[in-house]
């Protein structure tokens, strides 16, 4: 887990920026207006026979810096192997908005470049938010809404949590992260966490 403190570390220097780079807000421009997110309950999430989730750091990466860029494309290029190996490949992440500076923008790739079906991970409070972020991206989601829960000790880490346990996921493909993923990463089991840095 050290690498991964690393890459945290490493935000404020390579990794961070104050605005998102041209290519990466361009991906808002080509939208599929056919595309519609699908709103279900999480009990109604089947279990997909291949799967990956993504993880990262939700804002500040600057995709137009070399190192950024080469951990972004190595994490497509893994999905892309992965997809050669399961044409029904599932991406997955824990609902993030869109945003053309967070890894959630990689999900709009792997949909656009590889063709892969996305599932997302939202608690239910928060279904209008998804909404209003990934609708203007045009590409298809299932967004399987969780039950809130009161009490817990980090909510993002139970809904991380619930999202593998719903997919029965067994590898998280991360660009960066905080203490979020490093949470879901010390709790997790059967799952392994894949680090681009």
């Amino acid at each position: 887990w050290a690498n991964y403190i690393q890459v945290r570390g490493a935000a404020a220097g390579a990794f961070a920026t104050a605005a998102p780079p041209r290519e990466m807000a361009s991906l808002l421009e080509d939208t599929d207006t056919t595309a519609a997110i699908a709103l279900r309950p999480l009990d109604a999430c089947p279990r997909y026979g291949a799967v990956v989730h993504l993880k990262g750091f939700a804002s500040r990466l600057d995709y137009g810096n070399d190192e950024v860029a080469r951990a972004a494309d190595a994490l497509l290029a893994t999905i892309a192997e992965r997809r050669r190996a399961s044409e029904d490949l599932v991406v997955a992440w824990d609902g993030d908005a869109f945003a053309a500076d967070s890894f959630s923008a990689l999900a709009v790739r792997a949909r656009r470049e590889l063709g892969v079906s996305l599932v997302a991970f939202r608690y239910a409070s928060e279904k209008d938010a998804f909404l209003a972020s990934w609708a203007p991206t045009g590409v298809a989601v299932a967004c399987y809404l969780v039950p809130d829960v009161a009490g817990a000790a980090c909510r993002y880490t139970h809904l991380g949590a619930a999202g593998l346990r719903a997919t029965g996921a067994t590898e998280c493909l991360c660009l960066g992260g905080g203490a979020v993923p490093e949470r879901e990463f010390l709790a997790a089991r059967g799952a392994t966490f894949r680090l681009f840095d």
